[in-house]
């Protein structure tokens, strides 16, 4: 796949009207899957699902797990830094998924976050996400426009692979999980217009301190000084 990042090049154009062409495409298999869900869920539910769905950081998963990204033909070499970083970090996560298992007593909307990984991560470079939609587009139109073609793709690469990981959202006709980052994005622009948000991760470690002498101390405070931080994206008003 051809990417031009300046987007003035023929081939950068292409891609552009592929991504375009496999955006729309996108939108309809979603909302086509998430209607026929029974118990159907209400318009706000519908709406909050389907963001999920069509988001970069998920999309740049996808594209990650069929191994898309390999072929996307570039000189952008910070892009090229990115996308290596972002994939390490989404395969890291599921081969440790794969080993590890949370506790009986994790909650609902404790399982539904644990879930949704790639919340949590990085920005996701928007080229991993945009190769994928432009895939379908490609499919789209070698297909002679025949959407039960790039239904089949998006079946075999969304849904069989990832939709389970979305069922615990909903329960009845809302969703049992809001998204927070999509809530502060939500909120951040319907009150001050921002179209870009900085948000903070926090994670708290307590230590228990058995031992004697300023060695147990030592490490005590160690561990407290680990507690991580983990912030992106800047706010930018419009």
């Amino acid at each position: 796949m051809d990417y031009n990042h300046s987007g003035t090049g023929k081939l950068g154009s292409m891609f552009q009207r592929l991504e375009f062409l496999g955006d729309a495409v996108l939108s309809y298999l979603v909302m086509q899957h998430l209607y026929k869900i029974t118990p159907p869920l209400n318009p706000g539910g519908l709406s909050k699902l389907r963001a999920e769905l069509v988001c970069n950081q998920f999309l740049a998963c996808v594209s990650i797990q069929i191994g898309l990204v390999k072929y996307i033909r570039h000189t952008d070499m910070t892009m090229e830094a990115a996308i290596g970083r972002f994939t390490a970090w989404v395969q890291g996560y599921l081969a440790s998924e794969s080993s590890t298992s949370l506790p009986i007593s994790t909650s609902a909307t404790q399982i539904a976050s644990a879930r949704l990984f790639w919340n949590k991560g990085n920005t996701a470079p928007k080229t991993a996400g945009d190769v994928y939609e432009s895939m379908l587009g490609a499919v789209f139109v070698d297909s002679q426009f025949d959407i039960h073609c790039v239904q089949s793709m998006f079946d075999i690469t969304v849904i069989s692979p990832w939709w389970w990981r979305f069922t615990s959202l909903f329960g009845g006709e809302s969703m049992i999980y809001e998204n927070p980052v999509a809530e502060l994005r939500t909120l951040s622009y319907s009150l001050f217009k921002c179209v870009k948000i900085d948000y903070t991760y926090y994670r708290n470690y307590h230590v228990s301190q058995h031992g004697i002498g300023s060695m147990s101390r030592h490490w005590a405070t160690r561990c407290q000084k680990s507690s991580g931080m983990y912030s992106r994206r800047v706010c930018q008003y419009a």
